[in-house]
């Protein structure tokens, strides 16, 4: 067998018990409509969102003799640079991916950070494709 052939056999295997974890997991029983966030809680995610991956850098600064303020500026330009470097589709899931963990790492209820996923991947998928 070749290694595509394993490949392709396992993305199959993998495809189909997600499905079924899916069909069984924490939303079954529950309705589309329960699993749809409030209107406050959208709010919240947009919001969470926009202050993340919206925010527009600083232009050029004058350092001044205060050694506070340069540290203060230069902490600033490294947070920028790594924004504009994770402000991309792929950077945007691995935010929602971390943020699950923290919800579940945090004592959230599996439906409660499982609907704040989705919501977050459902921003990413729109915001950036």
């Amino acid at each position: 067998m070749k290694l595509s052939q394993i490949a392709a056999l396992l993305l199959l295997f993998l495809s189909l018990s997600t499905a079924y974890a899916a069909d069984r997991g924490v939303f079954k029983n529950k309705s589309h409509k329960q699993h749809t966030l409030t209107k406050w809680e959208a709010k919240k995610i947009k919001t969470e969102f926009k202050n993340r991956f919206n925010s527009t850098g600083a232009t050029g600064q004058k350092l001044n003799a205060n050694p506070w303020e340069a540290k203060r500026a230069r902490q600033h330009k490294k947070s920028q640079q790594a924004l504009r470097l994770s402000n991309t589709w792929g950077g945007c899931r691995e935010y929602a991916y971390k943020q699950r963990g923290q919800c579940y790492a945090g004592g959230g209820d599996a439906y409660t950070c499982e609907r704040y996923y989705d919501a977050r991947v459902g921003h990413c998928n729109v915001t950036f494709n």
